[in-house]
């Protein structure tokens, strides 16, 4: 009889604190050599209590060491996926791209490809390093670095509230013209904060389990 009594409170939590993920934001084109960037606004209208990871689909830029891109929180946090990866021990940074194979002048031409960051993922430096010159990066999932190209993590997210998450991306050296260099959108996958009918139903199954608890005891 416990066991079926606890079963369904113990359902219940899982889905309140359930990982969601929220999107997509809209995608667009990232103006070349440009300090402002393009920015996408991803609205979650919860507060979360951290942040799982965060994908950008169907990237496509040639030369990776000339993006730099990081996500705002609606409290004003920050975290860097990473920063112009090679620069400035190279001139212009890393020169594979992101998204399929190409040349250096085949921006319109490259097929995008989608990239994950999640605390734990695979080296996305060591990997561009490995790979040679317009060779586009792996979809797969990698780890956020900081603009010192340390790993980063998510924990200034943790507790944020409801409202408007920024995306930017910034191109920050010229020669990658054209329409080509764009993303379809972005997500992001957080663990939410229970809505307060969620929790008063727990607190009630809770306190109906002390109940049945000491009428048996």
């Amino acid at each position: 009889m416990k066991r079926l009594i606890f079963l369904p409170l113990t359902l219940a939590c899982a889905a309140a604190f359930a990982q969601t993920t929220y999107g997509p934001g809209p995608g667009g084109v990232v103006p070349d050599a440009n300090a402002t960037g393009f920015s996408s606004t991803l609205n979650i209208g919860v507060g979360v209590t951290s942040v799982n990871w965060i994908e950008i689909q169907g990237l496509r830029h040639t030369w990776a060491g000339d993006l730099a891109i990081t996500v705002t929180a609606p409290g004003g946090a920050s975290v860097t996926l990473f920063d112009r990866i090679g620069f400035p021990v190279a001139p212009f940074g890393d020169d594979s791209n992101f998204g399929s194979d190409g040349t250096g002048s085949s921006w319109d031409t490259l097929t995008g490809r989608t990239y994950r960051f999640q605390v734990g993922g695979a080296d996305l430096i060591a990997h561009l390093a490995s790979i040679n010159a317009d060779i586009g990066a792996t979809a797969g999932t990698y780890a956020p670095t900081n603009a010192d190209d340390s790993l980063a993590n998510f924990t200034s997210f943790n507790g944020t509230a409801p409202g408007d998450w920024i995306l930017t991306i910034k191109d920050l050296a010229s020669g990658d013209t054209g329409t080509g260099n764009t993303f379809d959108g972005w997500t992001i996958n957080a663990n939410p904060v229970p809505e307060p009918a969620t929790m008063a139903a727990l607190g009630l199954g809770a306190l109906a389990l002390i109940r049945r608890k000491r009428k048996q005891a």
